[in-house]
């Protein structure tokens, strides 16, 4: 039976022997062992809170380990005041580079224990540790364990909650590989939690004023929208729920559609003639700060005519804000108030198109149009006629025809006349005879054809201003125009540039990951020392990404060359650009393709069914030695 026993002593020293070689001794330590309570967040042993009300948060405590030698196995008790707070969760952090045994081959990482002391269903201590299962002792500093607790009771208000987070007892200890504790000092957390006044929020009408009118065109049927806010809200209130409601003239107004946050998981609303009720619960997220709750729209159906203004409020009212605590404290509402102004139907005129522009490509020569329209006339202004002046630059445009608009045409017989002089020309337009029937809406007084009789190096603009313009009704009063309303044009002639051109190349098209691909091409017309962009993007992407992170120039000929590789596979998509200069204009290249594959990876022989049968022979060796020895002795003398 002894040589039974031997045996096995002797297997289990050889293979845990082959299993811990690789590893190196332990390194004196030169200071004292601590193990402490840090706040995570901080990297003190103090958490402190000041809050209106944080019940039911939790947080993480992190036990850590200085100056330790020698360390086989380690063990944490957690005991906390469970009247205030509960132990939710505990790790051993495996994933963090920074735990004590995170080099280790294996350890043992048992699950922790949690213990509810007086059954009241708050766990109110925890153990959690760990040992070295195949490899050497540790020596230096690192992460024990990590701690979660929840807070459960709040001081009332204005008063403070202290208590220890104890660690400092003779369950929390080191032990060495020789199953020796490591003398060391425990260092306790202290946790306190200050209840203060939250700040009151309100609720916002967001606009405050809304104002339409007295411009046309008419509002009526237009829809406008409002917000309504809580502000100045603080996280730490953690509201709820939160009702109001918000009411409006009905004759005036109309509701249209109604928008919650989609923070709210639930959503009520409940509407009646000229009133609405909302009531928002269940908050997925923290609300804080500035926070719109809905987002209404409402339909104008009235608007008078000038002078007469409606005005309706947009009073907010039966407002609650609750949070678990109950009621909120908060200040009273800001309301709104919608403004309805008398419309006065004035015309205006455009210049059309108001933007005309030639460049960089070649333009001498080329005709442009434009047109004179007359817009928002209504009839009750009883148009007759009108005269207007547009400028322009003589010197490089040419005016070479004027074609009466159909506008005023269409209604009855009419004269048109126009004379051109340095930098501008006149048109006068009316009625040869008296009408019954006026002008309404919008429609063209003339079209002008101009030629552009030069082209500068430098880019050249100038207005087309609608001057002097003059509407008279039939009792030859002056018809006032809209002035926020009128717009000028302006010709634009850009410097004239050179076209270029970009091609782009990939060899190879198709590689692995981590090879060289060449990008090449050339610009034409050439250039020398100009600087290439590349940019790419994997296949089905919408972000094109710069590649290339130093200056891509080209050579005399124009041609420009780079090398590149990346080590993640796909399909890739690349062109090249280049900026253009003084004298020509930019260029992109053709996008070309490359797919970087994985490599195929050479065959290799797992290391550990090798120790695994190496150390079955050497076993097996000592045994037949053993066994032939043990018969050895058996043997009588002859």
């Amino acid at each position: 039976m002894e040589t039974k026993h031997l045996l096995i002593q002797i297997t289990i020293i050889t293979l845990l022997t082959l299993i811990s070689l690789p590893n190196f001794p332990p390194i004196t330590a030169q200071n004292s062992t601590e193990i402490k309570v840090i706040n995570p967040t901080t990297g003190l042993p103090t958490f402190n809170y000041t809050s209106p009300d944080i019940t039911g948060e939790r947080f993480n405590l992190t036990v850590q380990l200085f100056n330790v030698e020698n360390l086989f196995a380690y063990q944490v008790y957690l005991k906390i005041n469970g009247t205030m707070l509960n132990i939710t969760r505990a790790w051993l952090p495996t994933w963090d580079s920074n735990w004590i045994f995170a080099q280790q081959s294996l350890t043992v990482q048992p699950s922790p224990d949690f213990y509810d002391d007086n059954g009241d269903g708050v766990m109110e201590s925890v153990l959690i540790g760990d040992s070295i299962l195949v490899g050497s002792a540790v020596t230096g500093n690192g992460l024990l364990a990590i701690i979660e607790l929840e807070i459960i009771l709040a001081p009332p208000l204005g008063e403070e909650l202290n208590s220890t987070l104890n660690i400092n007892n003779k369950l929390t200890y080191l032990l060495d590989d020789n199953l020796n504790r490591i003398p060391s000092t425990i260092y306790d957390g202290e946790y306190s939690y200050l209840r203060v006044k939250a700040p009151e929020p309100w609720l916002e009408v967001t606009p405050k004023t809304l104002t339409f009118g007295p411009l046309p065109p008419s509002v009526v049927n237009k829809v406008f929208t409002i917000q309504v806010y809580v502000k100045n809200l603080d996280e730490q209130i953690r509201l709820t729920k939160i009702s109001f409601t918000l009411a409006f003239n009905n004759s005036l107004i109309t509701l249209y559609n109604i928008t919650a946050n989609q923070i709210w998981l639930n959503i009520t609303n409940i509407t009646k003639p000229g009133e609405i009720r909302i009531i928002l619960e269940n908050p997925s997220v923290t609300p804080e700060g500035n926070l719109s709750l809905t987002t209404i729209k409402f339909k104008i159906l009235l608007q008078p005519k000038y002078p007469t203004v409606y005005q309706t409020p947009l009073t907010l009212s039966e407002i609650s804000l609750t949070n678990p605590a109950g009621e909120i404290s908060i200040k009273p509402p800001i309301n709104g108030t919608l403004r309805i102004e008398g419309i006065v139907p004035t015309p205006w005129l455009e210049v059309t198109p108001n933007t005309i522009e030639f460049g960089p490509e070649p333009y001498l020569g080329k005709h442009f149009n434009l047109s004179i329209e007359l817009k928002g006339i209504h009839p009750l202004w009883e148009l007759v006629s009108l005269s207007i002046t547009l400028t322009y630059n003589s010197t490089l445009v040419q005016l070479i025809n004027i074609t009466e608009g159909t506008f005023l045409p269409t209604i009855s017989k009419t004269y048109f006349k126009y004379a051109s002089a340095l930098n501008h020309v006149n048109i006068t337009q009316g009625f040869t005879q008296q009408t019954s029937k006026f002008p309404s809406g919008d429609g063209t007084i003339a079209t002008l054809t101009f030629n552009i009789i030069r082209q500068e190096p430098n880019t050249l603009k100038f207005p087309l201003n609608l001057i002097n313009i003059k509407l008279i009704n039939k009792n030859g009063n002056t018809i006032p125009i809209n002035p926020f309303k009128t717009i000028n044009g302006f010709c634009q002639l850009n410097r004239a540039l050179e076209i270029s051109n970009l091609t782009l190349t990939i060899s190879p098209k198709i590689t692995e990951v981590g090879s060289d691909i060449t990008i090449s091409g050339k610009l034409m017309p050439e250039k020398k020392n100009v600087e290439i962009t590349i940019y790419y993007k994997l296949e089905g992407e919408t972000i094109w990404k710069k590649l290339n992170t130093e200056t891509v120039l080209t050579d005399g000929s124009g041609q420009y060359q780079y090398i590149w590789s990346i080590n993640q596979t796909g399909i890739y998509q690349i062109y090249s650009e280049w900026q253009g200069d003084a004298t020509t204009l930019p260029a992109k290249s053709n996008i070309e393709t490359v797919v970087f594959e994985t490599p195929a990876k050479p065959g290799q022989p797992p290391l550990q069914p090798l120790l695994i049968i190496t150390a079955l022979l050497i076993t097996i060796t000592i045994i037949v030695i053993l066994l032939y020895k043990l018969r050895k002795q058996k043997t009588p003398k002859k």
